[in-house]
């Protein structure tokens, strides 16, 4: 009994790991504003195109928010859009394209159904320039899904495409 307690207190210290900070503490150096896209589909699902993480550690994102702010809503999704400061230097981001629901069940039944949308994920290359602002852009049809960082300043892409496998 005591070790399903310990095991059951383990899984649930890492059910709260944080995400990190893009900025690392300390740094002084100029930051750029970079924001998430969220496209509601109605009421219960949405398309998310966001940074998963920055040189390998995961930060906030705008799925990470919906899912919190949807817990106990039950099929309703509250799509909620994330902007984070990034330091201004070259970097390894990961990239994510996504269906998202409210609830679990109903993504398991898009997907049982044939009517789940694929998805894109893969690192790319992103070095921001000072005084731009950026936006994770992307697309998501049955054909397959592809994200980008779009620069909103000179309104062209600033990283290569992440591509689905089905396009």
């Amino acid at each position: 009994m005591k070790a399903i307690l310990i095991c059951l207190f383990v899984v649930s210290l890492a059910a709260c790991a944080t995400r990190g900070d893009p900025v690392w503490p300390g740094y002084n150096g100029p930051t750029v504003p970079t924001k998430d896209t969220v496209i509601e589909q109605g009421k219960a699902r949405a398309l998310f195109f966001v940074i998963h993480s920055v040189d390998g550690t995961n930060i906030n994102n705008a799925i990470i928010e919906s899912r919190s702010a949807s817990y106990g809503k039950g099929y309703t999704l509250v799509a909620t859009n994330a902007t984070r400061q990034l330091p201004v230097r070259p970097m390894k981001v990961k990239l994510i394209a996504r269906e998202e629901t409210g609830a679990p069940i109903h993504a398991i039944f898009r997907g049982l159904s044939g009517r789940a949308l694929p998805s894109a994920f893969g690192e790319v290359d992103f070095t921001p320039q000072e005084g731009d602002q950026y936006a994770v852009m992307g697309e998501i049809t049955l054909n397959g899904a592809s994200v980008w960082i779009q620069d909103l300043t000179t309104n062209s892409p600033a990283t290569a495409k992440v591509v689905s496998e089905t396009e």
